[in-house]
C-alpha cells in the first residue's frame, strides 16, 4: 500500500471514529486537506499528514492507540484491500477520485463543508452494493456540477 492508499484509509479511520460525534470545522479542515493530497506531495509530506489524521483520531478516542485488539468500528481503510476488479470495488475507486476533486474545490473554503467526504470515507470502509455506491456517486457528481 502507497503512501497515498495509507493516507486515504487513515482518513476513512478518523471519518468512522466521529461518526457519534458532531465533527468540528479542524476536523473537516484536515479531512478536507488530506482528500486533496496526491502523491506529487512527496513521501514525507503524505506520512505527517497521515499522523496528523491519526492523531486527530486519538483526540476522539485514545483507546483507540493502544489497543490490543481493534473492534474494526474505527479501524484504517486497508485501501488496497478494495476488490478494483467487483462492481463495487469499482464504484468505490469512483468515489475516491471524486472526493479527491471535491477536497480539490473545498480546501480553499474557509469553513468547508465536508459532509459528502465524512460520507464518501465511511462509505468505503461499508459493504454497499454497487448500486447504492452509484447513487452516491451521483451526489457527488452533483456536487462537482458534473452531474448535472
Amino acid at each position: 500500500m502507497n503512501s497515498l492508499e495509507k493516507l486515504i484509509g487513515a482518513a476513512a479511520g478518523l471519518a468512522r471514529t466521529t461518526v457519534n460525534y458532531e465533527y468540528d470545522e479542524k476536523t473537516a479542515r484536515l479531512l478536507v486537506f488530506a482528500l486533496a493530497a496526491d502523491a506529487d506531495m512527496g513521501e514525507a509530506t503524505l506520512e505527517r499528514l497521515r499522523e496528523a489524521v491519526q492523531a486527530r483520531k486519538f483526540e476522539y478516542s485514545p483507546s483507540c492507540a493502544s489497543c490490543p485488539s481493534p473492534c474494526g468500528r474505527t479501524s484504517d481503510l486497508e485501501v488496497d484491500s478494495i476488490d478494483r476488479e467487483s462492481a463495487e470495488g469499482r464504484e468505490k475507486m469512483k468515489i475516491t477520485e471524486l472526493m479527491h476533486a471535491l477536497a480539490l474545490k473545498l480546501r480553499s473554503e474557509s469553513r468547508p463543508d465536508a459532509a459528502l467526504i465524512y460520507e464518501g470515507l465511511c462509505r468505503l470502509a461499508e459493504q454497499q452494493s454497487a448500486d447504492e455506491l452509484g447513487e452516491f456517486i451521483t451526489r457527488l457528481e452533483e456536487a462537482l456540477g458534473a452531474g448535472k
